[in-house]
């Protein structure tokens, strides 16, 4: 079992506790002290803090579109594996969408709950984060539309494809996705929330409607689950993805 650090009571620290909550075997949450992981917080205003923890084998990063430059050049030199929490996981969500054709149209809409632009700018990061696991490289990326409570942008692929990614506030954490091909239709609905329902999956084809196996492994789940190991989101592709998002307000 590995012991996690996690300073203050913000809202990343109130629900990554709640997702350690869930993993009992894996990991025991600490407030003080040493310990084996440190959780960074890009909102809660504990990285300058909690990169500055001597003796831990790995970093646990949350919110990373709230880090400040210097948070992410500090990050890039600690010498432990450093692992990047999204708001969901862009490698697992595409196995649900296999389907070998390119989509004709592709849309993906958040709600975030209570969401102030800085809460939609870091969902839009992990939907930057799931195109490209999609549909490969992203040419660039157009705002078009953009208020308190509403974020839309274009984006586009080497193909040609256009397509919307939307974040919006609301009363619940979710994301839907619509991939519509010559073949086929999917629709996935993740629940965003530490303890929330697992993902629908459902696909419409010429044989009719199908339900896939529930998804219960959330995002937050899934950064635990892999921390410490190599070939996930990691700080280059940070930096490659905030610079295609609109400037924080």
């Amino acid at each position: 079992m590995k012991t996690v650090l996690i300073l203050g009571y913000g809202r990343d620290a109130l629900r990554q506790r709640a997702v350690l909550a869930t993993l009992p075997n894996d990991f025991r949450a600490v407030n003080a002290g040493s310990a084996d992981v440190v959780l960074v917080s890009g909102r809660d205003g504990t990285a300058d803090a909690a990169l500055d923890q001597a003796g831990v084998n790995a970093l646990l990063v949350t919110s990373p579109s709230f880090l400040s430059a210097a948070n992410r050049t500090a990050l890039a030199a600690v010498g432990v594996p450093v692992t990047i929490a999204l708001a969901y996981d862009p490698s697992l969500i595409p196995a649900c969408l296999a389907g070998g054709e390119e989509p004709a149209i592709l849309d993906l809409t958040a709600t975030v709950r209570n969401g102030d632009p800085g809460d939609l700018r870091e969902t839009l990061l992990a939907q930057v984060a799931l195109a490209r696991a999609l549909l490969g490289d992203i040419v660039g990326i157009t705002c078009l539309h953009a208020t308190p409570g509403s974020i839309v942008l274009e984006a586009e692929a080497p193909s040609g494809l256009r397509w919307r990614m939307t974040a919006q506030a609301g009363l619940r954490n979710t994301l839907a996705i619509d991939r519509v091909s010559r073949a086929a239709r999917a629709r996935i609905v993740v629940d965003l929330d530490p303890h929330g329902r697992p993902a629908a999956v459902e696909t419409f084809d010429t044989a009719g409607s199908h339900i896939a196996w529930p998804v219960y492994q959330s995002g937050d789940r899934s950064a635990w689950s892999a921390l410490g190991g190599a070939g996930g989101y990691d700080l280059a592709m940070l930096e490659r993805d905030l610079a295609l998002l609109p400037p924080a307000a």
